[in-house]
């Protein structure tokens, strides 16, 4: 079976990782003839090629979209795919459009909800997102979600019989690896550390770890927390302004964009999510394998789910910035009740969300897809 995996490939995230992990595994398997085709040049494209797996750029800094869907189609036709597979928006339309008049299958992944409002003021915007669902309804053949939550979302969008759950899964041997790298900045013997991982954008509500953080600094001298911000984005000035303006360098650190974010999650007491909403985060994932306790805001359901309702993490309001500090203060106080969450937690991953089993339901929608 011939496949095809289009995406950006600019950033390393959450869907970026998912990938990398999909495409590792389903290349190896015997029977699988596959390629990658990315629009951007980075940290996605030189781990696949240190793989071994084929991969193509089709660099959207020097071509415009026109010009790049005649380059994929001319691709489509030289590799005669079996199966088209694309991630976000521009290759959705783009490689769902070039799928149908190759007369090719092809099915999408989506990976979130759409962080951003689409309003008729902004006529680019609406004309992709029009386009987008246009194109995921009409002309592709299955949505992969990687949640209910999604699933229940999109229902409103596609018909449910379009709809497939493939949750995020991740290879734990390669997360215990990346973990092992040395790393000489996390290392007070009684510290506890507390951190964010992710973009520094709205939806991820950095306000709320922020100023759960100045609480927690403020209200319990004797105890040495230390929270650590990790990752970049459209807000990271923002922060690094408050934390000089706050005079609170010694204790909430601003990393700033790290590839390898596994060795700093290992020493890490407690990872916290605040967003608005999640879709399933990698992140996750990553924390339960290395042994790190996790407390997400309890609006977030996917993670709720995964963490079963609190029995493989914590679940708490970030409503009350004060109470809130209070309960991560608690959290990190009661090794006995995190040690079980973690261990329970461990045993949730390797029952549910290990790459090895999830590939197998890739490739039994893609040859449910090819018999359509």
């Amino acid at each position: 079976m011939k496949i095809i995996q289009f995406s950006s490939g600019d950033l390393w995230a959450g869907a970026e990782v998912q990938l990398y992990h999909m495409v590792c595994s389903m290349n190896n398997l015997e029977d699988i003839d596959l390629t990658v085709i990315l629009l951007n040049h980075g940290q996605l494209e030189k781990k696949l090629i240190r793989q071994n797996i084929k991969v193509v750029v089709l660099d959207e800094s020097q071509f415009n979209s026109i010009k790049i869907f005649f380059m994929f189609k001319a691709l489509v036709k030289e590799l005669k795919p079996d199966l088209i597979h694309t991630h976000r928006t521009k290759e959705n339309i783009l490689g769902g459009i070039a799928a149908f008049v190759s007369g090719c299958k092809s099915v999408r992944t989506v990976h979130g909800a759409n962080e951003f409002k689409v309003s008729l003021y902004n006529i680019k915007a609406f004309s992709y997102a029009l386009a987008d669902k246009l194109v995921g309804r009409f002309l592709q053949n299955r949505i992969i979600v990687v949640s209910d939550e999604l699933k229940c979302k999109l229902s409103n969008e596609y018909p449910v019989t379009h709809l497939t759950v493939i949750k995020n899964s991740v290879s734990a041997k390669y997360i215990e690896d990346q973990a092992t790298a040395r790393l000489d900045s996390i290392s007070e013997p009684d510290q506890l550390n507390v951190c964010f991982i992710g973009r520094f954008v709205p939806v991820k509500r950095i306000d709320l770890f922020y100023n759960v953080a100045k609480e927690v600094i403020k209200s319990r001298k004797g105890l040495n927390v230390h929270f650590h911000m990790i990752g970049d984005g459209p807000l990271w000035r923002d922060y690094h302004n408050r934390v000089s303006t706050d005079n609170l360098e010694s204790r909430i650190h601003l990393t700033g964009f790290v590839k390898n974010t596994a060795p700093y999650l290992k020493k890490m007491d407690l990872l916290l999510f605040t967003s608005d909403h999640e879709g399933l985060p990698m992140t996750l994932l990553e924390a339960m394998i290395l042994g790190v306790p996790v407390l997400a805001r309890n609006n977030l359901k996917t993670i709720r789910q995964v963490l079963r309702e609190g029995e493989c993490g914590y679940i708490k309001s970030f409503d009350n910035i004060k109470a809130a500090a209070v309960s991560l203060v608690d959290i990190l106080t009661d090794n006995i009740d995190r040690e079980k969450k973690v261990e329970l937690a461990k045993k949730t991953i390797h029952t549910e969300y290990l790459i090895e089993k999830n590939i197998k339901l890739y490739i039994k929608l893609y040859r449910e897809t090819l018999a359509l």
